[in-house]
C-alpha cells in the first residue's frame, strides 16, 4: 500500500516486471474481487479519460 487517494481509495504498487505481472495478475485481481474490493484507474488517469475503467 501506497497511501489513500480519499476515504474510498487506497493506491497499491508492485515491483514485478512485465512478464510477472501479466502471469499473476489475473489471480491478485480476482482475489481481490472475492474480498469484496474493486481494482479501478488512477483517479487522475479515470478524470482525463472521463470514466472509471478496469485496469
Amino acid at each position: 500500500m501506497i497511501g489513500r487517494h480519499d476515504r474510498e481509495t487506497i493506491e497499491c504498487g508492485h515491483s514485478m516486471n512485465d512478464r510477472s505481472l501479466a502471469r499473476h495478475w489475473p489471480v491478485i485481481a480476482g482475489r481481490l474481487e472475492c474480498s469484496g474490493l474493486v481494482v479501478v484507474a488512477r483517479p487522475e488517469a479515470a478524470a482525463s479519460a472521463g470514466t472509471e475503467a478496469d485496469e
